[in-house]
């Protein structure tokens, strides 16, 4: 295991000597061979980890990036899971600019494998030391398919300086794809209704080369069955209990309403001259 692989997954066990070996006798040499029970998942995902320099020396191109993603492990049962997920560092114990990815069927964790996708973003301040807990609950929602979504893709955690960055990918952006996940990832990570969180689509991350800078902010809200004041988000994405509110259209419709009403009344003395 190289130097790096050791910030993100300790060391496995050393293999049992011949002698070792020798004096169980009662032990199988494969357990799966021997007929041991195993909970095969519904598709098979692999670990992988990703390392940027700081100060901007980062990868630049899809080839530079590739060069830098290193494979863990695959497995497609829970006890494959367990295996690979027992050895992986606390995400408070990997260093700053690592990121660790869970992905589904071993397919690359890059935007380019998926254009037409995009990612939820929920940043997690240094101070929150509940970067443990949650990144554990993405793993578990993930191979037991609790998303209810084979949209998902993949799920993340990047280490930065101020913030632990979780992400959770999905291939297809279509925006009743992205807040069903969105309401199903609320409920998973127990988020309060006034957490700010994120999206961006892999076209632009292409576009500006980042996969959080520039996404568009949404805070979760409660909904009594009119749609709150300058939300921009279509009434059919307001479900009876909760729905997103997209910070940036909310906050331009509330501007655009203030502005057209100053030009508005000034005129209203001339129609009355009329």
């Amino acid at each position: 295991m190289s130097e790096q692989e050791t910030t993100v997954a300790a060391p496995a066990p050393e293999a049992q000597t011949q002698s070792e070996t020798q004096t169980d006798s009662t032990a199988p040499a494969n357990p799966e061979a021997e007929g041991s029970k195993t909970h095969k998942l519904q598709t098979e995902w692999s670990f992988w980890y990703e390392y940027k320099p700081a100060h901007g020396s980062s990868a630049t191109t899809y080839k530079e990036y590739r060069s830098s993603l290193v494979k863990l492990g695959s497995f497609d049962t829970l006890e494959g899971f367990w295996k690979h997920y027992a050895y992986l560092n606390s995400p408070e114990t990997i260093p700053t600019n690592y990121t660790l990815f869970l992905a589904r069927n071993q397919v690359e964790p890059a935007w380019e494998s998926y254009p037409n996708g995009g990612c939820w973003i929920v940043r997690v301040h240094k101070s929150n030391q509940m970067i443990e807990r949650l990144w554990e609950e993405l793993c578990f929602a993930c191979v037991g398919e609790v998303f209810g979504e084979s949209d998902i893709c993949c799920v993340s955690v990047s280490i930065r300086a101020r913030d632990n960055i979780l992400s959770i990918w999905n291939r297809n952006a279509t925006q009743k794809i992205q807040i069903a996940i969105g309401e199903k990832l609320k409920e998973i990570l127990n988020l309060d209704a006034t957490t700010k969180v994120d999206y961006k689509t892999f076209h632009d991350s292409m576009i500006d080369n980042s996969t959080f800078r520039n996404a568009t902010t949404y805070v979760y809200a409660m909904w009594n069955g009119s749609m709150p004041a300058g939300a921009a988000v279509p009434p059919q994405f307001y479900p009876p209990h909760a729905a997103f509110f997209n910070v940036q259209q909310g906050q331009a419709a509330q501007q655009g309403q203030s502005e057209q009403a100053a030009t508005e009344a000034p005129q209203q003395p001339e129609q009355q001259q009329q």
